[in-house]
């Protein structure tokens, strides 16, 4: 058995479909994904010999889960969900490619030349295999890159202040984040700043244009903090981010992802942070992005371009993100060789025995939300990460057709 965690849907559930695919006909074993306290009953019952790809190690945390892999004779492979935004001195990524992990991985797969080059100098010897593979959920933007709608009709706005507008208030950032991020309190700050910042930018951006405004938050920001009094604008954290970059006159960010998608894409991003605080301030995605500390310069530059900024190269991301191959070829082949290093023999008796054993046990976990389904959908939290899901899963299986596909409310199996 394979099986991947799943946390947030919009960015990961395409990509994590497809290689699951991949991996499913490849190596002909059962592959899950599901949300990572399931992900942890599957060990504890299926866990011998299985390939668990880890997201991200998070000090304190992942430990636990890496003894129980390990326990059971599994396969740990590493593959970051945040392995190329990072500050100036790489404090994020240092924490997250660690020794804990190496000591523990089987295979840590890298985004980028110079990533991987760095960490094999600060953590050799290791008990991992580092292999440079870059990311396929950026390899899918890039090989999709779309053309320019000129039809377009509306400003994209995408913000990552979950620090500071933490969708379960303050107190869970600080009690969370205390322990793992130095100046905690100066980050908060940093992104109050932000929020203001944003919202100083579409009020300015109104009062001379009627271009609608789509503003889409993190997944863990409160959607409150900008909830504004003004026409052709919405708030929302519906909708596959690539679909609407395609379809956006332009993309502004406060420093995340999104602008690597939106520069794969073909869009050349605007950046737009506060004067100072250079500590909390990524490298890669301002590298890529027209940069403002000024909302007014920003929101001027806006009004006077004809045509949104075309790029739709990755010259620029060539050393932090490796694009030259598909990294799911490189990531099926490295799974592959450590297959056929275990001890584990599959067979197309044990196969079915397992999936069924395993679609039980699916559904055991899932009596409770079965039961209470009508308490869950009122909690906001879980009724828009369902939404999210639904909307996503959707999207994606329209068009493409996957070998022995099930669902069960969140959790995917491929059979």
């Amino acid at each position: 058995m394979i099986l991947f965690p799943l946390e947030t849907v919009v960015r990961e559930l395409p990509y994590k479909m497809d290689l699951s695919n991949r991996l499913n006909l490849g190596l002909n074993e059962v592959v899950v994904i599901a949300p990572k306290r399931v992900c942890y009953y599957l060990v504890k019952i299926f866990g011998r010999n299985i390939i668990y790809f880890d997201k991200g190690y998070h000090e304190g945390e992942s430990e636990k889960f890496y003894r129980l892999v390990k326990a059971r004779k599994g396969i740990l492979v590493s593959l970051d969900e945040e392995g190329a935004v990072d500050y100036p001195d790489w404090r994020t990524l240092r924490n997250r490619y660690s020794k804990t992990l190496t000591d523990y991985a089987d295979v840590v797969f890298f985004w980028g030349k110079r990533q991987e080059t760095f960490f094999r100098n600060i953590l050799k010897p290791s008990r991992a295999r580092f292999v440079l593979s870059g990311h396929p959920r950026f390899y899918i933007v890039a090989e999709d890159c779309l053309p320019k709608n000129h039809n377009s009709k509306f400003l994209l706005i995408n913000t990552n202040m979950s620090f500071g507008n933490n969708i379960l208030g303050l107190d869970h950032v600080k009690k969370n984040y205390a322990n793992r991020i130095a100046k905690l309190d100066e980050l908060i700050l940093f992104d109050k700043l932000k929020i203001s910042l944003i919202i100083d930018f579409i009020r300015a951006f109104r009062s001379k244009s009627d271009l609608p405004i789509l503003l889409r938050p993190h997944p863990e920001e409160s959607e409150e903090a900008y909830n504004l009094p003004i026409k052709n604008y919405t708030v929302s954290k519906l909708g596959i981010v690539n679909d609407l970059i395609a379809n956006a006159y332009e993309v502004v960010h406060t420093d995340c992802t999104t602008a690597v998608e939106s520069y794969l894409l073909g869009v050349k991003p605007i950046s737009l942070l506060p004067s100072g605080f250079e500590n909390f301030k990524t490298v890669l995605p301002r590298t890529i992005s027209v940069c403002f500390n000024e909302y007014t310069e920003a929101v001027d530059y806006l009004l006077k371009k004809k045509n949104r900024g075309s790029v739709c190269a990755s010259k620029d991301l060539s050393d932090w993100l490796q694009n030259d191959v598909n990294p799911s070829d490189v990531i099926i082949r490295e799974i592959s060789q450590l297959r056929k290093k275990s001890a584990y023999r599959n067979t197309f008796v044990n196969k079915k025995i397992g999936f069924w054993l395993l679609i039980f046990v699916i559904l055991l976990i899932n009596i409770k939300s079965l039961v209470f389904r009508k308490h869950q959908r009122r909690a906001s939290i879980g009724r828009l990460k369902l939404e999210q899901f639904n909307i996503v899963f959707e999207k994606i299986t329209k068009n493409k057709k996957y070998n022995g596909l099930y669902k069960f409310s969140n959790i995917i199996v491929f059979k």
